[in-house]
């Protein structure tokens, strides 16, 4: 299951257990009630966006790009671009969606009429070599002069994406200005905290960053456990969170005060799982995993599980 905060109090989870048949369920803490409808399955969500305005749950599978319309409840195709290439995120709202993907790919969709513009391209793959070890370079050497990006989140009016090799992108409009951070890590999320943006990374190690585009960043926090990198500023209080990859038998979720980890208990009919996301809408705190949402808000956590979903009731004591 994939699910998506859209505001304080509102969740869509994707429920993809079965590929060819899924349930979409709008999760509503303050009524608490569950809205399900069925869509068309396509296989396991990656990942997703929500354009309130429009009412369309964006959704990666495979690499290819789809789109739920909430009011008609039915599940449509975007047609590839002119070059397809396998897309990681998709962002925005209103005329435009931006898109970023493999071989630092960036793109944006006119929402109107599903147009695909180039924002950033990379030029041809080199001719291949029938020396295996020729190519084998060639590869890697493409490979890094074009790293993938991972990411993407809005930033004021900005969209701002991250990928391998430390590779940050900021879109504004249809102007891309590229960098990359100096440790060359693997950022595989980023987020907006206050003034500034926070970007994590899982290779070489994890690790947390805190900055601006403009100023640069630095290192708040690391650890060898390289799945130790989802974050959260809640309530003045930063959490920490394990990922689902690389594997870890921790515990999963933490408040970082005075240096260390603070292991959080919920309380909850269960602790988080790894973590699909960690984020905050400001009122509530949300972690997600595979299985189930919690949310802290007011002090304490509720949990609402597929099983609850499935059934359509709300979960006893939630």
């Amino acid at each position: 299951m994939y699910t998506l905060p859209i505001s304080d109090t509102t969740a869509i989870a994707i429920d993809d257990d079965e590929e060819d048949s899924w349930w979409v369920h709008v999760v509503d803490f303050e009524a608490k009630t569950i809205e399900s409808f069925s869509v068309e399955g396509l296989g396991t969500v990656q990942s997703a966006h929500y354009d309130a305005g429009r009412g369309l749950i964006w959704v990666i599978v495979d690499g290819t790009i789809f789109a739920i319309q909430r009011s008609k409840r039915k599940m449509f195709e975007i047609s590839p671009p002119p070059e397809p290439f396998y897309v990681y995120s998709v962002i925005g709202e209103g005329t435009h969606i931006y898109v970023s993907g493999e071989y630092s790919n960036l793109w944006r969709i006119t929402v109107s009429g599903l147009q695909w513009e180039p924002l950033q391209t990379p030029e041809p793959k080199p001719p291949r070599s029938d020396d295996e070890k020729q190519q084998t370079r060639r590869v890697r050497a493409y490979a890094r002069k074009y790293p993938p990006y991972y990411f993407g989140f809005k930033v004021g009016d900005d969209y701002v994406f991250c990928g391998a090799l430390g590779a940050l992108a900021r879109v504004r409009g249809t102007s891309v200005e590229a960098q990359a951070i100096d440790t060359g890590a693997r950022l595989v999320t980023g987020r907006v905290e206050g003034a500034q943006i926070s970007l994590s990374a899982d290779s070489p190690r994890a690790e947390i960053y805190l900055g601006d585009f403009d100023e640069g960043f630095e290192v708040i926090f690391s650890d060898n456990q390289r799945s130790l990198h989802r974050t959260a500023i809640h309530a003045g209080r930063r959490y920490i969170g394990i990922a689902e990859y690389p594997p870890s038998d921790l515990h999963n979720l933490y408040v970082h005060e005075k240096g260390e980890l603070v292991p959080i208990e919920t309380d909850c009919a269960r602790e988080p799982l790894q973590l699909i996301s960690l984020s905050s809408t400001g009122v509530a705190l949300w972690a997600i995993d595979t299985i189930g949402m919690f949310r802290l808000s007011g002090g304490t956590w509720t949990l609402v599980e597929v099983d609850d979903l499935r059934s359509g009731v709300w979960p006893k004591g939630g």
